[in-house]
């Protein structure tokens, strides 16, 4: 059976400049990293539909009063979790930290599987956004959580300036880099080890 994989979070899910809508279920070729993903999970035999769920300037707090009834409709087998940029000048780390633990717990409380990503760079306020504070967060919930994080910030930083449209938000060649870093922590590709419990039971 088709598995589907919903994608959440805020506008750099939503593909934003690359494709300025926000998600409402919406499959490929919508999203910023999603059609990339999607072709690469196919083309390596995963029967996967992903589904773009994302709400552009979301906060985490804002994803957290949203994601049960995404995950009512979307009824996935794993969830993508992108999400914390939009509050770190307004929030602490430990509550972007809190929220995105209540979100892991719903999607587990689903038998769905999530996996979080690390924050991508923002070089707009002076770099004032406390990003590796809260991807240390990111870090360590994911291993409270026994669950995958994808490293997103380590795989764009050192050439964020020719991956990004504004600061904040990928470009093209920032979102295909962003698909590919998922690709490579995905289940059955040998990226990540914790995965193989899961693909066993």
């Amino acid at each position: 059976a088709t598995e589907v994989v919903t994608c959440f979070g805020d506008s750099i899910t939503a593909g934003w400049f690359v494709y300025a809508k926000d998600g409402n279920g919406c499959k490929p070729p919508c999203g910023g990293y999603e059609p990339t993903l999607q072709q690469s999970l196919l083309a390596a035999g995963h029967d996967v539909v992903l589904r773009n769920y994302d709400f552009g300037g979301e906060t985490t707090g804002e994803g957290l009063s949203r994601i049960d009834s995404v995950l009512t409709a979307s009824n996935p087998k794993y969830v993508l979790l992108l999400e914390g940029t939009n509050d770190a000048l307004l929030s602490s780390p430990g509550t972007i930290h809190a929220n995105l633990s209540y979100m892991v717990d719903r999607v587990l409380a689903r038998n769905a599987t999530p996996i979080l990503a690390t924050l991508t760079p923002d070089n707009r306020n002076n770099g004032f956004k406390p990003i590796e504070e809260i991807n240390s967060r990111i870090k360590t919930l994911a291993a409270e959580k026994n669950i995958a994080v994808v490293d997103l910030y380590a795989a764009t930083t050192g050439s964020w300036n020719a991956l990004n449209s504004d600061g904040l938000h990928p470009n093209a060649a920032g979102y295909k880099l962003i698909a590919q870093t998922w690709y490579s922590q995905f289940p059955a590709l040998g990226g990540y080890k914790p995965w193989l419990h899961l693909l066993l039971n």
